[in-house]
């Protein structure tokens, strides 16, 4: 079982090494930062919090693969790698927010493809070069640098067809799930999983949003911090998700106790504990609480890390 945290990029920086001191005192698996485009860039979060890192990984998760040449996303992965000293986190996948660009880019599934293509490429040291559809890599020596190692790679989707083309890349260690919180649906990936790996050993990763419910006074305003967070993400995230429609929820009938019950960890600690007992035992192997985490985050994660994390060990 393991536990980890992920933030978007619209917090002070302050916040951030407040949010890895408490990740580090209770021995969270990683920290990870939302490369979420017209934010705050996570590569340069991670490697500003990278010093302060003594045990927990960080990482940049939902690179927009379809914008961004795997060659730059895996040179600065490999550098983390250094810096953190063999802890670093890569999240791949499709991307969201494209339209903060004005765009929406074609082939972003082959997109993501050409991309584990040419960082296996990269990591494993291959001069053979990669010919790809959006993407390719030259024959011969790509980096110009000394490097040892890799990052942790996970890949993300919630579509059975694209969790096993991403399973079916040795190199990704793990899949994630955004806003997975319905144990029933659990069961849908890992069958999806074991099509692209037939041998396993992957992690399956839940990463719902979480709004931890301090006090009871509290619950309207934390009700409505994560009703304005789902729909602000929602439609990035899980628009055209089979997750929907396994859940019952239609855009037209939007109900939103069935959408906080399938997409968010949402209530007090001893509620969020009942849920992520429930997700590791449908099969999820590691939770990773996402934003807004709470109406105060760095109370909201404490509560996390003290009253709800230790309830589980490995």
């Amino acid at each position: 079982m393991k536990f980890s945290v992920a933030l978007e990029g619209d917090r002070v920086f302050a916040f951030y090494l407040k949010a890895l001191k408490i990740l580090e005192e209770h021995e969270f698996f990683s920290l990870q930062l939302y490369e979420h485009l017209g934010f705050k860039p996570a590569w340069s979060t991670s490697f500003l919090l990278a010093p302060f890192s003594k045990k927990v990984r960080i990482g940049v998760v939902t690179v927009p693969c379809a914008f961004v040449h795997p060659l730059y996303t895996g040179a600065n992965a490999l550098v983390l790698n250094e810096v953190t000293k063999g802890r670093a986190l890569l999240g791949i996948s499709r991307g969201a927010f494209y339209e903060s660009v004005s765009q929406s880019p074609k082939n972003r599934l082959q997109a993501l493809v050409d991309t584990l293509e040419i960082l296996k490429a990269l990591f494993s040291k291959s001069k053979k070069g990669y010919q790809g559809k959006v993407y390719s890599l030259p024959k011969g020596r790509a980096l110009r640098f000394r490097y040892s190692g890799r990052p942790v790679i996970y890949g993300g989707s919630s579509g059975p067809r694209t969790i096993s083309l991403l399973c079916s890349f040795e190199i990704v260690d793990g899949i994630v799930v955004d806003n997975l919180w319905n144990p029933s649906y659990v069961s849908v990936v890992l069958d999806a999983m074991k099509k692209g790996s037939p041998k396993g050993a992957k992690e399956l990763v839940a990463r719902p949003f979480c709004v931890v419910v301090e006090e009871e006074s509290e619950r309207k305003r934390a009700r409505k911090l994560a009703i304005r967070t789902l729909a602000k993400y929602l439609p990035k995230l899980v628009d055209g998700s089979p997750m929907l429609s396994f859940a019952g929820i239609t855009q037209e009938a939007f109900n939103i106790d069935e959408v906080l019950e399938n997409f968010c960890a949402f209530g007090n600690a001893s509620e969020i504990v009942e849920q992520t007992f429930k997700m590791f035992k449908s099969g999820v192997t590691h939770v990773c609480y996402g934003l807004p985490l709470g109406v105060n985050s760095i109370r909201a994660l404490k509560i996390l890390a003290q009253k709800v994390k230790p309830h589980f060990t490995e």
